[in-house]
């Protein structure tokens, strides 16, 4: 099990929704007491949630969860700020600020994690469209 598996396991199957609910994990279950993180001053700031909207995310095996975590650390954003759903049962709130991740994007839209695992020269692109987002 990688650290990503564990990352989604702790969301998915235990239904943590922020930081603070995974620390307090790590120290309750785990007996981890001290776990090291980016300073919050790295981090996009905004209180608005980052909504990222992933076609088909809920088929998502581990190497595509892995690559769209690597994409949301790219991102430098305050991660119990950030919520995952899949584009078939997503609900966005007006305050949040929602990033589309499809396999054929159109505007303001971009590839999807899968996409890019079959097709790496979209990468570039991609980036360009997540780094627009962090504005």
């Amino acid at each position: 099990m990688t650290e990503f598996d564990f990352y989604f396991f702790s969301i998915d199957k235990r239904g943590v929704s922020s930081a603070q609910e995974v620390l307090k994990y790590f120290n309750e279950v785990l007996g981890v007491s001290q776990v090291l993180t980016e300073s919050p001053s790295a981090s996009v700031s905004s209180s608005a949630p980052f909504v990222f909207i992933v076609e088909n995310y809920l088929d998502y095996k581990a190497d595509e969860k892995e690559l769209l975590m690597k994409m949301i650390a790219a991102m430098k954003l305050d991660m119990s700020l950030v919520e995952i759903q899949d584009l078939s049962q997503s609900s966005v709130s007006a305050e949040a600020r929602s990033v589309y991740l499809v396999d054929q994007p159109g505007s303001d839209q971009s590839y999807s994690p899968r996409v890019l695992m079959k097709n790496p020269k979209l990468k570039k692109a991609t980036w360009d469209f997540l780094q627009t987002k962090m504005l």
